[in-house]
């Protein structure tokens, strides 16, 4: 008999645990007053910071689709990343050179006149997160009580840039073996 009052309260748990994520989600989308419509690319860079359960979980990679040389414009495609290997297309976002695309991701993001390509809503980024978080196991990272994130990880810069058509974050960063 304990090992089923073991099995639904972990069941119960991880549905109370998704169930914050969700509407944590859902209110970080409210903030930043983000209807229905598709998202600008560069505003969910943030994501990851300001919803701390999903912190391990969660990535938004920016890489660089295209450059061009002579006017310095340069296009950057998003991808949403969720344990590392799920990934989802965000559109693209145009920026009039790098120093403008850095200070987009560092600061509060307004969308330029510049041309944008936005695939995907608030409501289609929630659900494809909550998908993937619901199928796997300990996916969701665990705040004890009273805990906050540490104030390195709020920063909107990264330490090192994770711009390249390869990379898919710092998940394999994290995870790749010593020698």
């Amino acid at each position: 008999m304990a090992n089923v009052n073991v099995k639904t309260k972990n069941q119960l748990k991880k549905a109370l645990q998704e169930e914050l994520v969700k509407r944590t989600l859902i209110k970080y989308f409210k903030d930043k007053s983000i209807d229905e419509s598709p998202i600008y690319p560069p505003t969910v860079f943030d994501l990851p910071y300001r919803v701390p359960e999903l912190l391990s979980a969660v990535e938004v990679v920016p890489f660089v689709e295209h450059m061009d040389q002579m006017t310095n414009v340069v296009t950057i495609g998003w991808n949403l990343f969720v344990l590392g290997t799920n990934r989802m297309y965000l559109g693209t976002s145009t920026h009039t050179n790098l120093m403008e695309f850095r200070r987009s991701i560092s600061g509060p993001t307004q969308t330029t006149n510049m041309p944008s390509e936005r695939k995907k809503t608030a409501a289609q980024i929630t659900e494809f997160i909550m998908n993937i978080l619901s199928r796997n196991k300990g996916a969701l990272l665990e705040m004890p009580p009273g805990s906050s994130i540490p104030l390195f990880s709020q920063m909107m810069s990264p330490d090192r840039a994770k711009i390249g058509p390869t990379m898919s974050g710092s998940f394999y960063e994290k995870n790749k073996p010593v020698f």
